[in-house]
């Protein structure tokens, strides 16, 4: 018998049901260890899953020891789980099947010494990771580890080492001790956007089915219960001017709005199908870059427009390219048109939905009105689809 779960995300109370058939049963809060659950077992369902921890999220190792301190001295503390999102930030996550009244220290000791990290100490600590998984295979050098990395984050560009030093930090519990909640507050509303802690909550529901013979349903979610936005919605809403926040923060907060920018966009379909889109640089290039490309775009107004495409994951389809089904992507076709209005290398990075253009609004303001009309005082929001769970 199939069995689906549905279930309600209220602020204060979650309540979730079991759907067979035409019928629904409500599934009641349970507790991990009443059923055997480990701190074990949840790493391995986050690293099964890791959208758990992010879109994109790719994990780099799990129970990693190989610190050294200043002194040349082995620090041999296991960090749970080490990931990656598309932005080049590190997640440093720390696991408790139970309430730890120091979870938040050892997390915030290992995000210290992650934030060190350079691309070598990365790819040596994920090629360490993914032989472990797999003995059996031909060893992976750091280097193919590093490519490997990229690849699956699927990046325009190259990741950035020099981003690793602003790690996150999520704490995955049951429940959590009030110091906890009352430190992270405290560090989230002094250090300006410098420190990004995320508060999840793991919850276990279960219910028993009229047929004896089958197994009893379980369904864990897992929640961010603190902060309710994430730190780039957070800068946004606070309207501080760029030189108030800290510049790798603020770098890796623009890249995750842009890249939510066009997901929003392609989710709740804000922009039709053929729509024609325009280039505005602004203040994105500077004036040498904006000349060249305005002389450029002159000479055939086919280069500056593109097609929104709701095709697949790269969504322009540029005028002036001589195959017309070729996929772009905003932020790639952008970099591509400043090459070639001025013949030089490609610019290393460019909001592509700040410079592409409806009528009179971007592609990220579309999606920024979009959010702040549906959701104003929540996480982005997502389209409707049936809840995961595990």
């Amino acid at each position: 018998m199939e069995h689906k779960l549905i279930g309600s995300q209220m602020r204060a109370e979650r309540q979730v049901f079991n759907v067979e058939g035409t019928r629904v049963h409500p599934l009641t809060l349970s507790q991990l260890q009443k059923h055997n659950i480990k701190e074990a077992d949840l790493e391995r369902w986050v690293v099964e899953n890791p959208q758990i921890l992010g879109p994109g999220v790719q994990i780099v190792a799990t129970q990693y020891d190989e610190w050294s301190l200043d002194s040349g001295e082995r620090q041999k503390s296991r960090l749970d789980i080490l990931a990656v999102d598309p932005s080049s930030q590190l997640i440093v996550v720390e696991l408790k099947r139970e309430s730890d009244s120091k979870i938040h220290l050892q997390a915030i000791t290992y995000a210290a010494m992650v934030a060190s990290f350079d691309q070598d100490t990365l790819s040596r600590a994920h090629a360490d990771w993914l032989n472990l998984q797999n003995p059996e295979q031909s060893p992976i050098t750091p280097e193919n580890a590093w490519e490997e990395l990229e690849r699956a984050l699927n990046r325009e560009e190259a990741l950035d080492p020099s981003k690793f030093s602003r790690p996150k930090i999520i704490l995955i519990a049951e429940s959590y001790a009030p110091q906890v909640y009352t430190t992270v507050k405290w560090l989230t509303s002094t250090a300006n956007f410098g420190i990004d802690i995320e508060i999840h909550i793991a919850s276990l529901f279960s219910a028993t089915v009229d047929d004896s013979a089958q197994p009893e349903i379980l369904s864990l979610t897992f929640q961010r219960q603190f902060p309710e936005e994430s730190i780039e919605d957070r800068i946004l809403s606070a309207g501080l001017s760029d030189e108030a926040i800290d510049p790798i923060t603020n770098q890796i907060a623009r890249e995750k709005r842009s890249r939510n920018s066009v997901e929003i966009i392609r989710n709740f379909n804000l922009v039709e199908d053929g729509q024609l889109l325009h280039l505005n640089l602004g203040t994105f290039a500077n004036e040498y870059e904006r000349s060249a490309v305005d002389r450029w775009i002159a000479d055939n107004s086919h280069r500056g427009t593109a097609i929104w495409s709701t095709s697949g994951n790269a969504n322009l389809r540029w005028s002036a390219d001589s195959n017309p089904d070729t996929p772009w992507s905003p932020t790639g076709l952008a970099k591509h048109i400043i090459k070639q209005a001025t013949g030089g290398p490609e610019k290393q990075s460019i909001q592509g939905p700040s410079v592409w253009w409806r009528d009179e609004r971007s592609l990220s303001g579309i999606a920024t009105d979009f959010q702040k009309m549906t959701s104003p005082n929540t996480e982005t929001p997502r389209p409707p689809t049936s809840p995961t769970s595990y």
